[in-house]
């Protein structure tokens, strides 16, 4: 089994968000590698790393600081937050991502994301699926859990299985 321990990663500060809302952030550390330094001392082997700037706003995305990881820690490290394009995803491998993890956009554009998944595969690409239920419903929610579609969880499973 591989534990993950999980940074969100906001302007340069490992947050926590209440249900997603900005405004609604606890800061937990000003100092993103030395959270990291401490999960690898701890024995953590992977990290899982949501770069919640660059799902705000993708110019935003903090590709120094999950450089810095990717490059001085030994962790394997899986990321996401608002992926939406090929040349993202490239740029994350390049700087040492093991994982790009896609969410969102599986709903909004699958077409592309069977592309991407040609291209790399499942051990460079995770989909991640965020899922509400609603009576015996278990439906996606995308944009960082702002929008509930009626897109069944188990569609969307089997069309990418």
């Amino acid at each position: 089994m591989i534990i993950y321990p999980a940074l969100d990663l906001l302007d340069g500060q490992c947050v926590r968000l209440q249900k997603g809302d900005f405004e609604k952030k606890t800061v937990y550390s000003d100092d993103p590698f030395a959270l990291v330094k401490s999960f690898e001392a701890a024995g953590a082997t992977a990290l899982h790393l949501v770069d919640l700037s660059g799902a705000k706003d993708p110019q935003q995305r903090q590709l120094s600081w999950i450089e810095k990881i990717t490059t001085k820690s030994s962790l394997q490290v899986q990321t996401g937050g608002g992926i939406r394009s090929t040349e993202e995803i490239q740029a994350l491998l390049d700087i040492g991502v093991d994982r790009v993890v896609i969410g969102s956009i599986c709903v909004g554009e699958p077409s592309l994301v069977e592309q991407w998944l040609e291209k790399w595969g499942p051990k460079r690409l995770t989909l991640a699926i965020d899922v509400v239920k609603e009576n015996l419903d278990y439906w996606v929610a995308i944009h960082g859990w702002k929008t509930v579609t009626k897109t069944s969880a188990d569609a969307l499973i089997h069309r990418f299985a």
